[in-house]
């Protein structure tokens, strides 16, 4: 499997990478400002990061709870080799 994906160039893009215990700090200061967050989830890391464990997904939904959002989708991504295995979950700003 190959990802392709088009961003319109007039919409705002930004990418927060970061080892897994380390997105939580990142969110807590950022996800704020978007009405769309992207998250990718490795399940078996090619650069040596640990995969993510249930309490670091916790506390990134807990963040997301607290920034008012609301997880929209979530999907198992598989390619042809293992380091090709996520879960994508999107999350979009609650309209109130």
């Amino acid at each position: 499997m190959r990802l392709a994906y088009y961003i319109d160039p007039n919409a705002a893009v930004m990418l927060l990478a970061k080892p897994a215990p380390e997105l939580a700090d990142g969110l807590t200061n950022q996800a704020r400002q978007f009405p769309r967050v992207i998250l990718l989830d490795s399940f078996n890391p090619a650069y040596s990061d640990p995969p993510s464990t249930e309490g670091e997904r916790q506390e990134i939904w807990d963040i997301m709870q607290r920034s008012q959002m609301q997880l929209i989708s979530k999907e198992q991504l598989s390619g042809t080799i293992d380091i090709d295995r996520f879960t994508m979950s999107v999350y979009e700003r609650i309209r109130r």
